[in-house]
Formats: C-alpha cells, structure tokens, sequence
C-alpha cells in the first residue's frame, strides 16, 4: 500500500489531483470547479465546450448531482460553493483535456488517467 501511496504523489505533478477526486454513484469523478482551475478555464470556456460537444459528453461523463450526493462530498471533505454542482468522470475529464487541446492539458489529462488507475488498484 505504502508503494502505491508513493506512486500517486508522484503523479501530482503539482496539480494536487489526490485531493480533486471524489467517490459517488460508485466512480470516481472530479468537481466542475476543479476542472475548471485544472485546466484554467473560466465557467463560460467549460460551458461553451460541453455546448459545441454535448454528443460527446453523455451524463456518463458528466452529470449534476442532486442533494444527497453533494452531502456525500461535503462528507468526503470538499467545501461546495455553489447549489448546483456538475461532476465529471475520467473519461468526462479527459474529454476536456483532448478539447482544449495544450500541452498542459495533455499532461493533466495523462494524470488523470493514472491518478484513477492508481485509485482504483489501492480500492481492489
């Protein structure tokens, strides 16, 4: 366990993605305010970009989540600031990344991935 928990700080990178995931609906996702400070976007750039590819962001991917989820978060340490909150899973968070299409964002989204990855080993 100790090796894996050295491995995941590893894949920080400086983005402190450990502390930017949360477990709900039985995934994992990250909050919309975190994407967006990952990537550095603003909440119009992220709206726009699920707009122009709504065909790509099934509620798989990202989803609004209702009060007893946002309980869960708050439970789970994160201090929500608005009422409505979206969340979004890997592939929604990657999906983002492939987007905005940087060189930043490929690294985070390569994070991610093994961020994920990495999480779902320590839960097996």
């Amino acid at each position: 366990m100790e090796e894996v928990s050295l491995h995941i700080d590893q894949l920080n990178y400086g983005y402190g993605l450990i502390d930017k995931v949360y477990s709900l609906r039985n995934q994992l996702v990250i909050v919309e305010q975190d994407i967006i400070g990952l990537f550095n976007l603003n909440y119009p750039m992220i709206q726009d970009l699920m707009f122009l590819c709504r065909h790509n962001f099934p509620d798989s991917c990202a989803f609004l989540i209702n009060d007893l989820e946002q309980q869960s978060l708050i439970e789970q340490g994160y201090g929500l600031s608005t009422n409505s909150c979206r969340v979004y899973t890997e592939e929604g968070a990657i999906l983002i990344g492939i987007l905005i299409n940087s060189e930043k964002a490929d690294q985070i989204s390569n994070s991610i991935i093994q961020i994920f990855a990495s999480l779902r080993e320590m839960s097996i």
